[in-house]
């Protein structure tokens, strides 16, 4: 590519149907032109820049636009996006630069955005609370049908505090085995969902997952782990109640 080469967005050179090695002319609103050969066609995926964007070097644009060796402004990409306006504050303050951040910019975008992972964090929570629900009644089931032998475990002695143990530890196995499949299965079904592709939207550029999804292990962690909490806790109150059961009524009464 020769140093007069340059870059142009996907959807602008289809616009102006221009091609590798093309020679095109570019004008800024001063009135200072310049000739420059296509070296290339950039595609972003993002349509604002690709339908408006031309690619040149930065000698080349400060010969273009006559600002000697300024640079008028540049962009920095973090790999955290949220930590925009921290870092450009941070920036702000100690090289006295005008900073803005795409969050400032795009205010509703990011209140949208915010909203949804809120939304979706209540999901959770209320997902994590109806299965404990759920995992009680199926532990307090266990204790009405077990009445008669745990009225058996503590007449022959049997401590309360050892029934208490016992279907407690019930229901720590039931969350690990439980937490444990769960992780599994949903982290096989997001590899399955991003392994299916959908068809390149450009010609050279490799196909993009169908669902595009990512494992994070601190989130699938932290998800067994609510899960088993919440079942242990959950198996408190039948546990409890197992516990207190009179052996002389159980006995007499089964």
């Amino acid at each position: 590519m020769s140093a007069r080469s340059r870059r142009c967005a996907y959807t602008l050179a289809q616009e102006l149907d221009v091609d590798l090695g093309d020679r095109i002319r570019l004008t800024t609103g001063t009135g200072n032109t310049g000739s420059y050969t296509v070296g290339g066609i950039v595609y972003t995926g993002a349509e604002a820049t690709d339908g408006a964007t031309v690619f040149i070097t930065l000698r080349a644009g400060q010969t273009l636009f006559a600002t000697g060796t300024l640079v008028t402004t540049f962009s920095v990409k973090l790999d955290d996006p949220f930590l925009a306006n921290q870092v450009g504050d941070a920036m702000a303050a100690t090289l006295d630069l005008d900073v803005g951040s795409w969050m400032r910019d795009n205010a509703s975008l990011f209140e949208g955005l915010r909203a949804q992972t809120n939304s979706a964090v209540l999901i959770s929570v209320f997902s994590l609370v109806a299965s404990s629900f759920a995992i009680a009644s199926v532990l307090v089931v266990s204790v009405l049908k077990r009445q008669r032998e745990i009225g058996i475990l503590k007449a022959i002695g049997a401590r309360s505090n050892q029934i208490l143990r016992v279907f407690t530890l019930e229901g720590l196995m039931i969350g690990v085995l439980g937490a444990a499949i769960g992780g599994l299965l949903g982290s096989g079904l997001i590899l399955l969902l991003t392994s299916i592709k959908r068809p390149a939207p450009v010609p050279g550029v490799p196909p993009e997952p169908l669902f595009p999804a990512q494992l994070i292990p601190e989130i699938i962690i932290g998800a067994m782990a609510a899960a088993i909490v919440a079942t242990v806790i959950a198996a408190v109150l039948p546990a409890r109640q197992a516990a207190r059961l009179n052996p002389v009524d159980v006995i007499r009464g089964g």
